[in-house]
């Protein structure tokens, strides 16, 4: 193709057709153009279609992430409801408005030793971050609500989920290694009921666990959100 248009355009020099020649030669390089252009076109395409691909992959794994917390936030809950009505139990024992029972205190009063934490699924997130290629999700505001959600997983990491670890983990749990024993129930109880460390301990945890339902509620919610999005993203 090459050589035929060079031979034209020798024809047209050797027959001083100069304006003709300047024509053509014009004509030439706006195809060349044209060409060029078309050419980077497709190569942006074909790239906009692997980075479309990546965010595909990417916003599936992150909606399994998400799922499996959503998951482990509701398991939570419900455990910490049951454990939230045995602390109420034992409050009302310790006030003496319901009698005492050996075998309900002692059944209840394991959930004072609870330490469950949620534990947050990233992988599909810190792999992003850790390639540099968070600017791979198209849609801004989802890659916004994405980062909030996760800056709100750490900051309940370091805040509430961690009062509840410290207070079960150094607090009650120790004390009631020491101080309560089953076998001899009677001794123990009273020396609970005395103790005013335990009962502000145990309303301090029933406590906890309300703020935290709350946040974890609240996670949740953000979950549904995310997903949401994500869903609309993945029918484009």
């Amino acid at each position: 193709m090459i050589k035929f248009f060079r031979k034209i355009r020798q024809k047209m020099l050797t027959e001083n057709k100069f304006s003709k020649y300047l024509i053509y030669a014009i004509g030439e390089i706006i195809l060349v153009v044209i060409g060029i252009l078309i050419a980077l076109q497709i190569n942006n395409q074909n790239e906009f279609r692997k980075d479309r691909d990546k965010e595909q992959i990417f916003l599936n794994k992150l909606k399994s992430n998400l799922d499996t917390d959503k998951v482990a936030y509701q398991s939570i809950i419900k455990k910490h409801h049951e454990f939230g009505k045995s602390i109420d139990t034992l409050i009302k024992i310790l006030k003496n408005e319901i009698s005492v029972n050996p075998k309900i205190f002692i059944k209840n009063v394991r959930a004072v030793y609870d330490m469950s934490q949620f534990t947050v699924t990233k992988t599909a997130f810190d792999n992003l971050l850790g390639s540099g290629s968070l600017d791979i999700i198209s849609n801004n505001s989802l890659a916004e609500q994405i980062l909030l959600y996760y800056r709100e997983v750490e900051k309940l990491d370091k805040g509430i989920d961690n009062v509840f670890f410290v207070q079960s983990m150094e607090n009650i749990t120790p004390y009631m290694l020491t101080n309560f024993d089953s076998r001899n129930f009677e001794t123990s109880y009273e020396n609970l009921k005395e103790d005013s460390f335990f009962y502000n301990s145990i309303s301090m945890k029933r406590g906890l666990i309300n703020q935290q339902r709350k946040y974890y509620e609240n996670q949740i919610y953000k979950i549904g959100e995310i997903i949401e999005f994500i869903n609309l993203e993945l029918k484009k």
